[in-house]
């Protein structure tokens, strides 16, 4: 999953609140609260930075061990993307236009 691609899907849109980040699935109407290291996932999963380089940043950003930043940054993206709020690829993609 390392060298993977992240990319929101196209049901989701995000908005920053009083500096928190806030994610609406149109899907279902459902909304979510991200903390900070969600925060810079959701920002980092732009088609083109493999899962990688996303927890790398961690570690540098928040002074976390890899192995916890690895772990806990696997389990943020596997909640999403069971929820269908991310897609994984394995080549860089593109965001689609809106």
């Amino acid at each position: 999953m390392l060298n993977k691609y992240l990319l929101p899907d196209k049901n989701i849109r995000s908005r920053v609140i009083d500096g928190e980040t806030v994610l609406l699935n149109l899907k279902d109407n459902s909304i979510y609260f991200l903390n900070p290291t969600g925060n810079l996932i959701w920002n980092m999963a732009n088609g083109k930075t493999k899962i990688q380089k996303i927890i790398d940043k961690i570690c540098r950003e928040f002074k976390v061990d890899y192995n916890v930043a690895q772990k806990d940054a696997i389990n943020f993206i596997k909640g999403l993307l069971k929820k269908n709020m991310l897609n994984l690829y394995d080549k860089p993609k593109l965001m689609p236009k809106d």
